[in-house]
């Protein structure tokens, strides 16, 4: 069970995260981010509780991958896939949890411009059966993969798909963009 200090702390790292999708990165911004990773680790370390630490290392690990740290965020995310359940986590739990280690990786790697490594990992998510949300993103990923590997038959083919089950929904503009921007492509 987390403590009062673990969930404010927690709660920071969220909003961590949030800043570093509205802030221009500058060296002194990069600092303030190497600062915050020094918290978390200090947490990590403090911390008593294997899910807490779990929960922290997973957060460490998306903040490496928004500061463009792929290399570092991969390396985490593989370790906690490799990581035996513990006793307390339910299999529904831990196949949910698989099912974001695997996003966020598979977004490391294609942040990092390994495309092969991000496609194969967004497939194993699709083969995990995925609720809808995530059935979501991962298709749209792997339609931005098929764009950055100039593979716009496919690429249309998926959006297309997309475009048919989410009209009217959330994400639909990511959509729509990603299509003009194939269309643009193979014109």
């Amino acid at each position: 069970m987390a403590t009062h200090a673990q969930t404010d702390f927690f709660q920071k790292v969220r909003q961590w995260q949030d800043e570093i999708g509205t802030t221009r990165r500058t060296p002194a911004t990069d600092s303030q981010w190497v600062k915050r990773l020094e918290d978390v680790d200090r947490e990590i370390d403090q911390s008593k509780d294997a899910s807490d630490r779990r929960s922290l290392k997973i957060s460490k690990a998306i903040f490496l991958s928004e500061v463009d740290r792929q290399d570092e965020a991969i390396k985490i995310f593989e370790d906690l896939l490799s990581e035996k359940p513990t006793e307390k986590v339910s299999s529904v739990e831990q196949h949910i949890l698989s099912e974001y280690l695997n996003f966020y990786l598979g977004r490391a790697y294609f942040k990092k411009g390994q495309l092969k490594q991000a496609k194969e990992t967004f497939n194993q998510i699709l083969d995990l059966s995925p609720n809808t949300k995530m059935q979501f993103e991962v298709e749209l990923s792997l339609a931005q993969i098929y764009l950055a590997d100039s593979n716009f038959k496919q690429a249309r083919q998926l959006l297309t798909k997309l475009e048919k089950k989410q009209r009217r929904q959330d994400g639909y503009d990511q959509i729509v963009y990603l299509f003009a921007k194939t269309e643009n492509s193979i014109s």
